[in-house]
């Protein structure tokens, strides 16, 4: 019922509760990716889906920056999300944040939500090796193999010495072709 009420708030316009509404959701249910996604929608829509260029916004939430960095830093991760949602209000292309809580969402084994918050990280800084290495390995975890590839060539390409990526690379291109294809190579490789 909150969803619900929060979503019709912000399709009405009523940001501010609305948004508040989506976050106790998010604070509920941490694990439902659902909830969060609305919330970044309307974090979005609220700015007009471009990123706000007040530099000095992040000078008003310096406690709570101080309160998610002290919880990053002792592992409190639902702590961690729920301080970062509430950094994302005011900036949800937030990139780092983003980042400390896809690290915070898989060591809660929420492997979906990391995923996510980490495709969100990227859309501001798509070429971030450090970042496509975390997202290559969460996309392995979950069988997505030509998505981490995809992943790995641009660690590649970014940092050309990464060891980890040049193993990788060809480690994943197998796995990351087309699976009718990979079932008719396996029956040749049979057959001969």
């Amino acid at each position: 019922m909150q969803f619900e009420r929060g979503s019709a708030l912000v399709a009405s316009g009523a940001y501010q509760h609305g948004i508040r509404l989506l976050r106790e959701c998010c604070r509920l249910e941490p694990a439902n990716l659902l909830y969060r996604q609305a919330l970044r929608r309307a974090e979005k829509a609220r700015f007009g889906n471009r990123p706000p260029t007040c530099w000095f916004a992040w000078l008003f939430n310096w406690r709570l920056r101080c309160r998610f960095r002290a919880a990053c830093r002792v592992g409190n991760p639902l702590q961690v999300l729920e301080l970062g949602e509430a950094l994302l209000v005011d900036d949800p292309w937030e990139s780092a944040v983003q980042v400390q809580m896809a690290v915070a969402a898989e060591s809660l084994g929420l492997i979906d939500l990391a995923i996510w918050l980490l495709e969100q990280a990227r859309h501001r800084q798509p070429n971030h090796p450090e970042w496509n290495r975390q997202l290559a390995h969460l996309y392995e975890r979950r069988g997505h193999f030509t998505q981490a590839l995809a992943l790995w060539q641009l660690v590649l390409e970014a940092v050309p010495q990464d060891e980890e990526a040049r193993r990788k690379v060809p480690a994943l291109a197998p796995l990351s072709s087309d699976p009718q294809q990979r079932t008719q190579e396996r029956r040749s490789a049979q057959a001969s």
